[in-house]
């Protein structure tokens, strides 16, 4: 009777330690990025650009998110460059698998600098974001503050093989400054002819402080026109 009664509290000790594994299990997902890019050089300091992609969640099985995205770049010097944007998007919410009408602003302080083969670039952003303006939520935004290194090696002229790091701070939460989302890359761009280019990359993205939070294991490709 003791033996059954102690096999009975391990059982109980065993569930209860599978339970709070599971609520707050991460949530591993395969994921395709596909994005395409146009830019237009309208003088030597100022372009515009627009940008659109699909992004297949689920273990690439279905549409997690579409966006269009509009902005200006404008050089301050051969090494600073301040540019801002305007993003639609449309993201697949799990709970209720509905997508949500989502609208961002951001605004980006970038250096560059060359040394030798080595091209390095440090960016810093500011973004503002509304998710279903004409729900109850309206008019409730969030603020982000991202932080991206990227460094690009030339092994030949139409190679550049890349690696990249981010990481996401909030700015509208009771967890400010708090490491909410990391992403790690590596990739390369090929350059097909002086207009057109091809970026293939894998990245990894890990999300903290959420209700089972996601690593999302990302194969992503993008078409980069400019004229």
């Amino acid at each position: 009777m003791a033996r059954m009664n102690k096999l009975k509290s391990l059982l109980i000790v065993v569930y209860t330690l599978l339970i709070s594994l599971n609520l707050s299990a991460q949530i591993n997902d395969a994921q395709l990025w596909s994005d395409v890019k146009f830019n237009y050089k309208l003088s030597k300091s100022t372009s515009f650009y627009a940008e659109s992609s699909l992004r297949f969640t689920n273990n690439i099985s279905r549409i997690g998110l579409g966006y269009l995205e509009i902005g200006t770049e404008y050089k301050l010097g051969k090494m600073w460059e301040i540019s801002g944007g305007y993003r639609f998007y449309e993201k697949r919410k799990k709970k209720h698998d509905y997508f949500s009408n989502n609208h961002r602003l951001n605004i980006d302080l970038a250096f560059k600098k060359n040394y030798y083969l080595f091209s390095l670039q440090l960016r810093t952003r500011a973004e503002m974001e509304y998710a279903d303006i004409y729900s109850s939520n309206e008019s409730v935004p969030t603020f982000k503050w991202r932080n991206k290194i990227q460094v690009k090696y030339s092994l030949t002229k139409k190679i550049k093989p890349f690696l990249s790091l981010e990481y996401y701070f909030p700015l509208s939460s009771s967890n400010y400054f708090e490491l909410v989302k990391s992403r790690y890359c590596i990739g390369s761009e090929y350059k097909i002819n002086r207009h057109n280019s091809l970026e293939i990359y894998y990245l990894i993205e890990n999300q903290f402080h959420q209700v089972d939070p996601n690593n999302n294991y990302v194969t992503g490709i993008s078409y980069i026109c400019s004229f």
